[in-house]
């Protein structure tokens, strides 16, 4: 799947999630927040001959007002194009991460917050060269954990740095790859 289509995919699924969950789920017994992130993500490895690719993601949180957590549910994707003279080649990483989130007031502003558990992961590697395009990809399980603080401000609105890691290993051309890492990340949310 190319990142611009996955870039798509996940603004499409964020959009038609928010307006669905504001409806359905609005009330005073729930504490729903939509967030999404922009930055980068470097691997583990380099195994994919650059470690730094752009990266971004929507994370949903479902929490009723007596839950001592968040049910965490992400789409995260990481991906690099690459061109050349003779060789275009596109590479992209990322999962679905499933898990809870806990979230701590330190005053009425500043919100920190740790989230984990697992990564339904995948990556995808494709090299055009002329007429002739080849692709591999391959799914992993594995696991990710997440750290950051928000910023909350009175009409609903987040802003939020994140540190995040994931890990998973997946075989591209009977080559194994390390597709986790470290991202960075800036977030926007909105509670409702």
């Amino acid at each position: 799947m190319k990142f611009n289509s996955v870039t798509t995919l996940l603004i499409i699924l964020f959009i038609a999630n928010f307006l669905a969950n504001k409806s359905a789920l609005a009330s005073e017994e729930w504490q729903n927040r939509a967030t999404l992130y922009f930055g980068q993500k470097h691997l583990d490895k380099d195994d994919f001959e650059d470690k730094t690719h752009g990266a971004f993601g929507i994370s949903f949180d479902l929490k009723r007002k007596g839950w001592p957590v968040s049910i965490a549910m992400d789409l995260m994707a990481a991906g690099k194009k690459i061109e050349g003279e003779q060789v275009n080649i596109e590479r992209v990483t990322g999962g679905f991460h499933l898990g809870v989130r806990k979230y701590w007031m330190l005053n009425e502003n500043l919100e920190p917050y740790l989230g984990g558990g697992i990564n339904f992961s995948g990556a995808e590697r494709e090299k055009i060269q002329g007429a002739t395009t080849v692709t591999f990809s391959d799914r992993d399980t594995g696991y990710w954990l997440a750290t950051g603080i928000n910023w909350k401000f009175k009409n609903r609105l987040t802003l939020g740095a994140e540190i995040r890691y994931s890990k998973a290993n997946v075989n591209l051309d009977n080559i194994d790859v390390n597709i986790g890492g470290v991202y960075s990340i800036l977030s926007v949310g909105y509670r409702f």
